[in-house]
This record gives structure tokens, sequence and C-alpha cells, in this order.
């Protein structure tokens, strides 16, 4: 048995293979084709912040590769539990993070801090490469390390005197 006549086991089985992957309209573990620009990929698995709170020093690690990107991408956590009113985002292009807030839906009105914490990619470069964040202890960072073919591909076209 179990709850609802599922097993534990069925339950952990199935838990296993959700976590690594998007939502609707992409699902599986990889985005091979994004059909609308500004796209927003969500990961199937949410972050329980309060059960991570009641383990100080515990902390999470998620990580993305991107291996081929023709457009900008971001890394954003959404705080869906506060009505999706604010949001962290990583840029791994600019090394930027931004910091919004929903103050009021008519007329919409948003405030926004952001910080540069690395320094940006070239102009017209493109991640590639992996991107993380790491939560503990409520606090929040992020991570990018540019693939090693990304980077020859830059240090070539800079030396050609071409973009990357």
């Amino acid at each position: 048995g179990g709850v609802g006549g599922i097993s534990w086991k069925k339950r952990c089985e199935f838990f296993h293979k959700q976590v690594p992957t998007f939502s609707a309209p992409f699902g599986g573990n990889e985005i091979n084709t994004v059909e609308h620009p500004d796209e927003v990929a969500y990961c199937r698995c949410r972050i329980r912040t309060d059960l991570l709170a009641q383990q100080p020093g515990q902390g999470l690690y998620v990580e993305v590769e991107v291996r081929r990107n023709t457009d900008n991408l971001s890394l954003a956590v959404v705080d869906f539990e506060g009505g999706g009113r604010s949001s962290v985002t990583f840029s791994p292009e600019t090394g930027a993070v931004l910091r919004e807030r929903k103050v009021r839906e008519n007329p919409r009105a948003i405030e926004g801090t952001y910080i540069h914490l690395l320094p940006a990619a070239p102009a017209g470069r493109r991640f590639e490469g992996t991107m993380g964040l790491y939560l503990c202890d409520g606090h929040l960072a992020f991570f990018r390390r540019w693939s090693p073919a990304s980077l020859h591909a830059a240090r070539a076209a800079a030396l050609a005197g071409t973009p990357a």
C-alpha cells in the first residue's frame, strides 16, 4: 500500500524521474527547440524553503547545462507561494543579478534593483556552459562556468576581430 494505493517506492521512483525535467510546453530534461521569443521554461521541481529552513547548514544546489544558445537566457527563482510577486534573476551573459517585486497590479508597477557580480560577456556573445544556483540558510548564490568550446570560439573571434 501507501497513500492513495501508491507505494513509497513508486513515489520515490516517480520523483527521481520527474525532478530533472521541465514543465510544459517543453517536458523532458532537454530543451532543443524554442518556438516563441521570450519563452519561459519552468523546472518541474519546486524548492520548499520552509523545509530547507528547518535544516540549518543544509543547502540545495541546482545546475543547468547550456550546450547551444542562440538567444538571451537567464536563471530565475520566483516566489510562487507569495503569489509570484517577486523574483531573483541571474543573467550569465551580463553577470548581473536582478531582484524584482511587483508592487501594484493595476496599473502594473514593479520595483527592481540589480548588481553586477561577474564580468559581462563581450557584446553579442551568447552564454554556453553551466549555470547554477545555491540556496542555504536564506542566502542565494548564482554560478556560471563558460564551456571550454565557447571560450575557445570567443578567443579565436577576438583574434580575428569578429564577434563570437
